[in-house]
């Protein structure tokens, strides 16, 4: 089996750069099975388009915007920590460095569990597939992994990853890995989660990726003398300029100097003002300049060479959703439309109902107003409609490593259904235009001039929303606090000074994990104390007592779930009482968490408490 999946990655893997994908939600698993190669890729269905994107490299190549090294796969660190921090569901647990020591307390986890298992007790330094997939077979282990570990460990939770993975970086071919491999082995899937978070970053329309900034070097390096932790929150206090050196600044120096200007210049905010200011004091609709807007343009570049319809042709990153013959495709597609609606118009003689400016239809702002409306609006309107029926935003793509079965599955249904949605259009589209063209002469060379105008201003169009849209230096619109509102997601369902907003959104998660590390440090070292510090540890059982002096009983796994996050951010914000309350619980119940009651009828005179508790159970 291990020699058959290394000969099918290899084949994929022709670059041998060791990174399972790049390309459309390329977080990729390839798997063996009896009738062969099945790819289990997150944004593709077949091993053919598994390479095709591999050598998805753009037209221009030199000049092409990265946020990653052509020839290792490896990502800025900065942009990194950006994609971990604005990936999708907030599920970042506020950890991004491994060290050394890191890789090897795993390493003696999964050992020592193989012991365990095996009852031999003998440790060789080396890890076998087995030993590893047995181990993440068990819930408690890979509990352990999502708690005490970055989040792109989180991929050791899919076994087809795993394997396809190990067998890669097994060069000796014994069907083992020793610590250097297996450092090699981790670095891997980092970079594979992390192509994951890009892929997902495309198909949301990300705008801040944060090139040229200069928070964190490199997430899989720890400085000499730190441990990971401290390492996580030396780089948090970079992100939000929070130096040990600086003094904190008190509410009156701040209120003093302007509220809205922030502290004093050479002064910060404490760590808990820092995250009140960022998740209550933004107003969600902003006026006035952006104080950072001179960093944005190597996000702008890297925005428009990915959706720009012209630009991205030319520049758009190998990891962008439609390679650049796609996107040449689509444009010829948009071109021969243009002609279409072109002698459409022409041919129902309705130039004349355009004739706005002046009584002369050929004089020049009638002509520029006729071709906008028929050339360069459509034109626009069916390149983005095949766009988005090819990108699938929100609905295609999911994190194999996190996500339940039926979830792959509905994302998988979602990007077949659109792209055969996109296909069944071109087809329309260009079927329509050539069979009309052989009873009509649509003008192929007298419009050309005209339709080629057209399209240009489209471009131009397009670069003009960019900038003054999704990067407004002087008006943004959105949510900026924790808790979505109505307004807050009109705002972003627009776009408006999006780039600003999205900085905004990192910034406050930075600081809601940098005040977490408080008490995860407290967590941490009563872990270190006990001796369970990265060992596994079953997740906790929430129960709810239905009598008084009854039984406990368990909630359901995703009640459970649910009752763990709200507590965790409860601790972490250091038992705020506006987090104490989890509504709508189960739709008719609060959850008290202060007071560990499930209440019904909250707030009236019939309330009803009924105690909860949060077991650990042993393993």
């Amino acid at each position: 089996m291990a020699t058959t999946n290394r000969s099918s990655y290899r084949q994929i893997d022709s670059e041998d750069r060791g990174v399972a994908s790049v390309g459309v939600a390329t977080i990729g698993v390839a798997s063996t099975r009896s009738d062969g190669i099945k790819s289990k890729l997150q944004g593709t269905a077949s091993q053919d388009h598994f390479a095709w994107r591999q050598s998805n490299v753009p037209i221009f190549r030199a000049c092409s915007p990265k946020i990653r090294n052509d020839d290792t796969g490896d990502f800025n660190g900065s942009c990194a920590l950006i994609l971990e921090v604005l990936g999708p569901d907030a599920k970042w647990n506020g950890r991004m460095h491994m060290s050394e020591d890191d890789h090897k307390d795993l390493l003696r986890m999964i050992e020592e569990h193989a012991n365990f298992v095996s009852g031999t007790g003998e440790s060789d330094g080396e890890l076998s597939l087995e030993e590893l997939i047995a181990f993440i077979d068990e819930e408690a282990n890979r509990h352990t992994l999502l708690t005490d570990y970055p989040m792109s460990i989180a991929c050791l939770a899919s076994k087809d990853l795993v394997q396809e993975t190990f067998v890669h970086v097994d060069k000796d071919n014994n069907n083992k890995i020793d610590l250097k491999e297996w450092s090699t082995f981790l670095h891997k899937l980092h970079n594979l989660h992390l192509t994951y978070l890009l892929v997902d970053a495309f198909r949301q329309f990300r705008a801040f990726f944060g090139r040229g900034r200069t928070y964190v070097d490199n997430l899989v390096k720890v400085p000499n003398g730190m441990s990971s932790s401290e390492a996580d929150i030396k780089s948090l206090k970079e992100v939000l300029g929070m130096s040990d050196n600086t003094p904190v600044a008190t509410e009156a120096e701040e209120v003093a100097h302007g509220a809205e200007l922030g502290p004093p210049a050479g002064m910060r905010r404490s760590i808990s003002d820092e995250y009140q200011y960022r998740s209550e004091k933004l107003s969600r609709f902003q006026v006035g300049l952006d104080r950072e807007f001179r960093e944005c343009w190597e996000d702008f570049w890297y925005y428009s060479a990915n959706y720009h319809p012209l630009h991205g042709i030319f520049s758009a990153a190998p990891d962008s959703i439609l390679s650049w013959r796609m996107r040449l495709a689509l444009e010829i597609v948009t071109l021969t439309f243009s002609y279409f609606t072109f002698w459409l118009a022409e041919y129902n003689e309705r130039r004349a109902f355009l004739n706005i400016f002046h009584e002369d239809p050929e004089h020049f702002a009638n002509i520029i107003f006729f071709n906008t409306v028929v050339v360069t609006l459509p034109g626009m309107a069916l390149w983005w409609t095949l766009f988005l029926l090819f990108n699938c935003p929100r609905l295609g793509v999911v994190d194999e490593a996190l996500s339940k079965k039926e979830d792959i599955e509905q994302a998988r249904r979602c990007r077949c259904l659109g792209i055969v949605l996109a296909s069944l259009l071109i087809i329309f589209v260009v079927g329509g235009v050539v069979g009309v063209s052989f009873w009509r002469d649509l003008g192929w060379k007298s419009a050309s001039l005209r339709v080629l105008r057209g399209r240009t201003r489209g471009y131009v169009i397009s670069w003009f929303l960019q900038a003054f849209v999704y990067f407004n230096p002087l008006i943004a619109w959105g949510d900026t606090g924790e808790t979505p509102t109505l307004f807050g997601t009109i705002g972003d369902l627009i776009g408006l000074g999006q780039w600003r907003i999205e900085r905004q959104k990192f910034k406050l998660r930075c600081s809601k994990q940098l005040k977490a590390w408080e008490e995860r440090q407290i967590c941490e070292a009563e872990l270190r104390r006990d001796g369970a510090w990265r060992k596994a540890r079953k997740r906790p059982v929430w129960k709810v007592q239905r009598e008084e002096g009854g039984e406990f009983t368990d909630y359901g796994q995703a009640d459970g779930e649910l009752l763990e996050c709200k507590w965790r951010s409860w601790k972490e914000s250091q038992e705020d009482d506006a987090r104490a309350l989890v509504k709508k619980f189960q739709r008719k119940y609060v959850i008290d968490l202060e007071t560990m009651t499930q209440v019904s009828h909250y707030g009236k005179k019939n309330e009803k408490r009924l105690k909860i508790m949060r077991d650990v159970p042993l393993l």
